[in-house]
C-alpha cells in the first residue's frame, strides 16, 4: 500500500493549498494523489522534491512531494487526501480536514470598461515561402493599452500584439493612441490555408473577427 502524509491544508479565497509526500513502495515512480473537498475529487501527482525522504526510502528516490491549489466552493467543507497505489490495488487515506474556505474575491470591473468590442482591420495577408505575412491594426475602445492579435493559419493559432505605430488612428481615436498596429510574419504549412485574424478584448469579454482570407502558401 502506499504511505504518505498530509503536511498542511490552507483555505483562502475560494480555493485551498494543501502539501505532503506520498509514494508507493512497490516503485520508485511517482504515484498520484487525490484529493476530494467534498464531493468533488482532484488528482495531481506527487512528483516534487522533497529531500527529507531520502533516509526513510532510499530505494524509493525523492520526487514525491506535492504542492497544490485546488478551487474550492466557500463555506465549510471537509476535505480528505488518498495516495493512490500504482497497482490499482488499494488507496491509502493520507488525512482528512475541516476547512473554511472564503467566497472567492471578486474584482469589479475597471470603470472606463463599458463592455465594447475591439476594432480593426486585416490589412493584409501575404503568403511566401512557409511562411505567411499579416498587417493591420487593433484597438480596443476600453482601453489605451495595445491588446493582442490571433492569427489562425488553419488550425494553427499564433498570438500578435498590436503595439506598433499607426499614427493613422489619430484621427478617428484620438483617445488611443497611436500604437495599435501590427506586423508579423508567421510559419505556415504550404498548400491552401485559411487565414483568420481575431482582435482580443482587454476584459475577456468577446473577440472581434477582423478578417479571414484564403492563400497559397508556397
Amino acid at each position: 500500500m502506499p504511505v504518505g502524509v498530509l503536511d498542511s491544508v490552507t483555505p483562502s479565497a475560494g480555493k485551498v493549498k494543501v502539501s505532503g509526500w506520498a509514494l508507493d513502495l512497490d516503485t520508485a515512480n511517482p504515484i498520484d494523489v487525490h484529493v476530494y473537498i467534498g464531493s468533488k475529487g482532484t488528482a495531481f501527482t506527487a512528483k516534487n522534491e522533497r529531500s527529507d525522504l531520502a533516509a526513510h526510502y532510499p530505494a524509493n528516490g525523492t520526487n514525491h512531494g506535492f504542492y497544490e491549489e485546488i478551487s474550492g466552493v466557500s463555506g465549510t467543507q471537509e476535505l480528505c487526501a488518498y495516495a493512490i497505489d500504482s497497482a490499482g490495488k488499494g488507496n491509502t487515506l493520507l488525512g482528512c480536514r475541516t476547512v473554511t474556505i472564503p467566497p472567492p474575491v471578486v474584482t469589479p470591473p475597471s470603470p472606463t470598461d463599458q463592455g465594447r468590442m475591439p476594432v480593426g482591420v486585416l490589412d493584409s495577408v501575404t503568403p511566401s515561402a512557409g511562411k505567411v505575412k499579416v498587417s493591420g491594426w487593433a484597438l480596443d475602445l476600453d482601453t489605451a493599452n495595445p491588446i493582442d492579435v490571433h492569427v489562425y493559419i488553419g488550425v494553427s493559432g499564433t498570438a500578435v500584439s498590436a503595439s506598433s505605430p499607426r499614427p493613422d488612428l489619430a484621427d478617428h481615436y484620438p483617445n488611443h493612441g497611436p500604437n495599435h498596429g501590427f506586423v508579423a510574419e508567421i510559419a505556415s504549412s504550404p498548400g491552401r490555408q485559411d487565414v483568420c485574424a481575431y482582435a482580443i478584448d482587454s476584459a475577456g469579454k468577446g473577440n472581434t473577427l477582423l478578417s479571414c482570407r484564403t492563400v497559397t502558401v508556397p
